[in-house]
């Protein structure tokens, strides 16, 4: 709750006040990931305002591989080895995740230090502009045969259960920018992304439908991971 999260921030912040105290958050390259460290930040300074906070953006394994579905290039960590050895060699204080993007088991001498209140969960549906602009307003809507884009075994799942049609789900892999590009290009008649990435990147415009879908585990949740060796008085570990 929130008033746990003050309490525990009151806590651990004890004889830390304006100590010039610095942190490096390491974290995804991706305009979405930089808005989660952002966030992260701000939250820090408005409890330290005189702390040093750098953000080092890293590009991982899952965003530089992009021809190939995740379970042919890694699975678990292709978005976390590359911060997670930042943290392990000192590089970094603290890496910001979204806690899907986390193995179940974290390497050796990691812990996750919090996570955030979590974002709206809803996933929803953008269509290309030909559909829109022939009246499409729902995936119901949208003609037998018609392209969907998503990388989620869930959402295909879901969907092509529910809309009793014959739909083609095809992977699409790439950030939030390069999806909807993929989308504008023709490549896709929709696609089907978290509504809270969207926002949180400026494009709440694009958000068409709201789906009635499972819930993914674990996602828009931000997390904070740092070394297991860091005290609980560390800046780093507030939040």
């Amino acid at each position: 709750t929130t008033a746990s999260c003050e309490s525990r921030r009151r806590v651990l912040g004890k004889g830390m006040e304006g100590n010039g105290t610095s942190i490096r958050l390491v974290t995804r390259s991706s305009k979405l990931a930089l808005w989660q460290t952002e966030h992260v930040r701000d939250l820090l300074l408005g409890i330290y305002p005189t702390t040093k906070i750098e953000i080092l953006p890293v590009k991982t394994l899952g965003d530089l591989v992009l021809d190939k579905p995740l379970s042919e290039i890694g699975g678990d960590g292709v978005f976390t080895k590359e911060l997670d050895r930042a943290l392990l060699s000192g590089a970094a204080d603290a890496a910001v995740h979204c806690v899907k993007d986390l193995p179940t088991r974290l390497p050796d001498g990691l812990r996750m230090a919090c996570i955030l209140e979590r974002g709206d969960v809803q996933d929803c549906v953008i269509f290309h502009a030909k559909h829109r602009s022939a009246g499409v307003q729902s995936f119901s809507d949208l003609p037998e045969g018609s392209i969907i884009g998503t990388s989620s075994l869930r959402r295909t799942a879901w969907l092509s259960r529910a809309s009793g049609r014959k739909l083609q789900f095809r992977d699409i892999r790439g950030n939030v920018q390069t999806r909807m590009a993929k989308l504008d290009s023709g490549d896709y008649d929709a696609i089907v992304l978290a509504a809270t990435g969207l926002r949180r990147v400026g494009l709440a415009d694009r958000v068409h439908e709201i789906g009635r879908m499972f819930r993914g585990s674990c996602s828009r949740c931000i997390t904070k991971e740092l070394r297991k060796s860091a005290e609980p008085n560390d800046l780093c570990c507030v939040l």
